[in-house]
């Protein structure tokens, strides 16, 4: 219960070997949820009915809530995160009617006492069996193999709902893998993520997802190249300029006011914006549309978007806002893009102030990717969005995160 005693049940094979009883329970939950939206994000969509999703949506809520009133306990501090979390959330959720957001309350809330680093190896088990799944199945013929065609262009979606989407999901798979195996990386590895960058530059014609895939190969190269000289990569970058590290721990909120601030002030007499929007293909359209036609509300409302996504017909009324900044502050709410850069700022202002660096990086890569695309809370793509009362390794004795 909430401020009281946990019950802190473990299961295992041997002494050596034994997990908490509440973390099975939450994977349990982000297994059914994870398959459920991975295959809605491929072309199996098709096959999938309204009442399954809902069956399922309604039993990972009766599982996490029951693991959070049976299995946890919160700090007074913590207590008031979640209290303040929950309401922002929760409001947000019946003023603008996606209950997208009570998932991911729940998800962020459950993750309590469960190790990042299982969300993580979880999230990357399951993805990477779909995504091959659905890659196979669109080259036998299972599913349709959609493939669009842009500026001369044929652009490959391998089973994905749209090729953007595809190469999206090879990004955050690549840095979730990075993140796991951070400390037994290989060259060979990494020449596999390039390979992987190059792939959907060529057939998904991805320049963002493409792009973020070779800087973070460059870095997972440096870090290799600190390892082989044995020196810790939380000693090279100990900063001590406090505008910069002041401007780490802002990345997330900081590229929520770009995005938005870029996007409003919009000119289309403006040779630069124009050729700007030319280059983010018409991004910066569909946002200022979007903020001329809803305009901000501190907890969201009802916007249809409609995308290219799983046809390749011409889309006569598209609009979508791609920037995961604008599209959470029109749908969800300010306030719930408010509370998110609240706390992805206290939560990297603990690992800079406490001298680890990976996962702060990690997250600076995805707030740059979501910048442009719309993945930022969609947890079948960003796992990461869950780290705030995740178990990440922290030795309560020294304070060290053992993860970096």
């Amino acid at each position: 219960m909430l401020l009281s005693p946990g019950k802190k049940i473990y299961i295992g094979i041997n002494s050596n070997k034994k997990i908490l009883l509440s973390q099975i329970i939450y994977i349990l939950a982000f297994v059914i949820y994870l398959t459920n939206i991975f295959f809605y994000k491929t072309m199996f969509k098709v096959y999938m009915s309204n009442s399954i999703t809902t069956l399922v949506n309604l039993s990972c809520i009766c599982i996490l809530i029951f693991k959070i009133i049976v299995f946890d306990e919160y700090t007074v501090k913590e207590f008031y995160k979640v209290l303040i979390l929950g309401s922002i959330f929760s409001i947000a959720y019946f003023i603008s009617g996606y209950n997208m957001l009570i998932l991911l309350l729940l998800f962020i809330v459950g993750a309590k006492n469960v190790q990042f680093k299982s969300i993580v190896n979880t999230y990357l088990i399951v993805g990477i069996t779909i995504v091959i799944l659905a890659m196979i199945s669109a080259k036998l013929g299972i599913i349709e193999h959609i493939i669009y065609l842009r500026e001369g262009k044929f652009r490959y979606s391998f089973g994905s709902i749209y090729a953007t989407d595809f190469a999206s999901g090879v990004f955050f798979l690549i840095i979730s893998y990075f993140y796991t195996r951070y400390k037994k990386l290989t060259i060979f590895e990494i020449i596999g993520f390039v390979l992987l960058g190059i792939f959907t530059w060529y057939y998904c014609d991805a320049r963002l997802d493409s792009l973020s895939i070779f800087a973070v190969s460059i870095f997972a190269f440096f870090t290799i190249l600190l390892r082989l000289k044995n020196i810790n990569l939380n000693n090279v970058v100990k900063i001590k300029n406090t505008f910069i590290k002041f401007t780490l721990k802002m990345a997330i909120p900081l590229s929520a006011l770009v995005s938005i601030i870029v996007t409003n002030i919009y000119d289309s007499s403006n040779e630069f914006m124009v050729h700007l929007n030319q280059f983010l293909n018409n991004r910066l359209i569909m946002g200022k549309k979007g903020i001329v036609d809803y305009g901000f509300n501190l907890f969201g409302q009802k916007i249809d978007m409609i995308g290219n996504g799983g046809t390749n017909g011409s889309i006569s009324n598209y609009f979508f806002i791609d920037s995961s900044y604008l599209h959470i502050a029109l749908r969800y709410g300010l306030l719930v893009l408010i509370i998110l850069c609240l706390y992805y700022f206290t939560f990297m202002k603990y690992c800079i102030n406490n001298g680890q660096i990976l996962l702060p990086i990690i997250i600076i890569f995805i707030g740059a990717n979501s910048m442009i695309a719309h993945h930022l809370i969609d947890l079948a793509y960003n796992p990461f969005i869950l780290v705030f009362f995740a178990d990440i390794g922290i030795n309560n004795k020294n304070r060290v995160l053992e993860n970096t």
